[in-house]
């Protein structure tokens, strides 16, 4: 079979339009009949160039594309290229279907390839001598009628030479968009093409150490993830990010955990009772299971409920009803529900105001400074959402300038973010920091934030999903954090997670709990049938958030694996996106 390496020297269009071209200047004769013979022969030569190891994304992306336009042509199509290959001038009606063989015949006549009529050529033309006096002739009369014109309408005519090249200019560039377009749309079907073989993703799994797995009975928890892997790795097609978000954290070994939305493929690796014990034991581990089953402290509940009740009637304003509860630190309920005043703040006695509820306190009090009186009825833009619902919250819950502990909004990357070549091009929304002197220390948490018109844009939530996920695993590989806090915000509701590191290659991304934020002040008492919650976001932050023992840093690091780059991340996952696709990141957000 014949084969053709320099056409990809000596072309960059790979259309095949150019490559019968240069079959045509490499003297292959070309029939139109054997349009399959040079279909195959194009084929070959697009596969062996696809196979080179020194091919640039640009060359792959033009081979993809003349292989999609390809598929569309039909084999009319593809024959009357190879009549415009063999006959540059250009056809007309006619002379499409004359059998050019018979031109010569005797007699006269034409005989057409799809039909048995007969037509008489017109008579033979004059001698030469006299031929070359008519076109003088011509050519005389074509002077002077042009003389004439040109006497009558100079004027005119310099208007039109000084437009000509502006309006040439713009047919052209409208040219060039009518000739883009159709490329346009191709890559955007290649893109969409989930058919073909994924490239090499560039990170090899290592499979966990038979030392440090984790084990719930006799169920190897470690092994299943990495089987899960591998199954990734193995798919042969590019992923949704909207419908297997689990697939492409697990490419950079995190295993995300919603107890009740988990991907079927991944329940199938690891089995359904499998799963819930692993997830109930992770529960555990966490210590997450002992606060939630905990009651609500009723006694100041009812104390807070009566102070934001007095706001509302109007006994109090909102400044006197903030004092009223920033005035609760260090105090205790007595057994009448009487706040007292205790002596030694260090007793732990029963009734007392602890240091996590005192921060649920302080974003209460933030929340009745800022939250306006009735729930706005108008779109809340994301600047707006930041300044006015969420940072009162979490800057109460997290902002500890005593402890040098401060939430902030970033506006710059930080060492655990340029890590990783996937979120360095944009820095995270959010962080919860630790100064250290004057120069930032650890990260204690991340979060990012979507406005709630932008709920229905689930390729955008999963893929800040991913960011909190990646950021969070990062911040473990350099900080050697025992956990890091992660939060993601839509609208007023915000979910946070937990990323661990607590076996061999098996990061965890743990769903706290799910935290609704007041749209006014009438809402604020639905804020605290959430202190449990609150509580125990609060508990794990400060158990988990901290930096690993010295004698644990080197485990850490042996436990440490890559982090999915960007170039990975095209290659695995699709552009394309769909607001009506499956996914587990769907949900009524407000």
């Amino acid at each position: 079979m014949p084969h053709y390496p320099q056409f990809f020297l000596a072309n960059t269009d790979y259309s095949i339009k150019n490559y019968l071209r240069y079959l045509k200047t490499n003297g292959q004769d070309l029939n139109e009949n054997d349009v399959k013979t040079y279909i195959q022969w194009y084929r070959t030569d697009l596969d062996w160039k696809k196979a080179q190891k020194n091919i640039s994304l640009g060359q792959i992306r033009e081979l993809e594309r003349a292989l999609n336009e390809l598929k569309h042509l039909s084999d009319k199509d593809l024959k009357a290229t190879i009549v415009n290959t063999n006959n540059p001038e250009t056809p007309t009606i006619i002379n499409k279907y004359i059998n050019k063989n018979s031109i010569n015949a005797p007699g006269n006549t034409i005989s057409f390839l799809q039909s048995s009529e007969q037509y008489t050529l017109p008579p033979p033309p004059p001698p030469p001598q006299q031929q070359q006096q008519q076109h003088e002739q011509q050519q005389q009369q074509q002077q002077q009628q042009q003389q004439a014109a040109a006497a009558s309408t100079s004027s005119n005519n310099i208007q039109l030479q000084t437009s000509q090249p502006q309006q040439q200019a713009t047919n052209k560039r409208k040219s060039d968009c009518i000739e883009q377009l159709p490329q346009k749309r191709q890559q955007q079907r290649q893109d969409d093409d989930d058919d073909g073989e994924l490239l090499d993703i560039g990170i090899e799994y290592q499979p966990p150490s038979p030392d440090d797995r984790y084990l719930v009975g006799n169920f190897d928890a470690s092994q299943a993830f990495y089987d899960f892997q591998l199954f990734v790795a193995n798919h042969k097609a590019k992923y949704y990010l909207e419908s297997h978000l689990h697939h492409v954290l697990a490419a950079s070994s995190i295993l995300l955990v919603r107890p009740g939305r988990m991907p079927k493929e991944l329940v199938d690796v690891f089995g359904e009772q499998q799963l819930d014990s692993f997830i109930n034991d992770l529960r555990t581990r966490i210590d997450m299971n002992s606060r939630r089953n905990s009651r609500l402290p009723m006694k100041l509940i009812l104390y807070l409920t009566s102070i934001v009740e007095d706001v509302l009637a109007g006994v109090k304003s909102r400044t006197q009803g903030m004092c009223s509860l920033l005035s609760m630190e260090g105090k205790a309920f007595s057994v009448d529900g009487e706040l007292i005043i205790m002596e030694e703040e260090e007793v732990p006695i029963p009734g007392r105001v602890t240091k996590q509820q005192f921060r649920f306190i302080k974003s209460l009090a933030n929340l009745l400074d800022k939250l306006p009186n009735k729930v706005i009825m108008e779109e809340i833009k994301e600047h707006e959402l930041c300044t006015r619902y969420l940072d009162p919250i979490l800057c109460g819950l997290f902002d500890n300038p005593s402890d040098s502990v401060f939430f902030r909004w970033t506006d710059h990357s930080n060492l655990e973010s340029k890590k990783s070549a996937l979120v360095s091009k944009r820095r995270p929304d959010s962080c919860i920091a630790r100064l250290n002197g004057v120069k930032w220390d650890n990260t204690l948490a991340y979060g990012e934030v979507k406005c709630a018109g932008e709920s229905d844009n689930l390729y955008g939530i999963c893929k800040d999903t991913l960011r909190v996920g990646l950021f969070s695993k990062n911040a473990l590989d350099v900080g050697k954090m025992k956990g890091i806090l992660g939060f993601q915000a839509v609208g007023r509701t915000i979910t946070f997670y937990l990323t661990t590191l607590l076996k061999d290659g098996l990061y965890t991304m743990m769903e706290l709990a799910e935290i609704t934020i007041p749209g006014s002040v009438d809402d604020l008492p639905k804020y605290l049938m959430d202190l449990t919650k609150v509580l125990l976001v609060l508990d794990v932050c400060d158990n988990w958030c901290t930096p690993v023992d010295l004698d644990q840093i080197q485990l850490q690091s042996q436990r440490s694996r890559p982090t999915l780059s960007t170039p990975s991340f095209c290659r695995i996952v699709s552009s394309s996106t769909c607001r009506s696709r499956q996914s587990i990141m769907k949900s009524y957000y407000n």
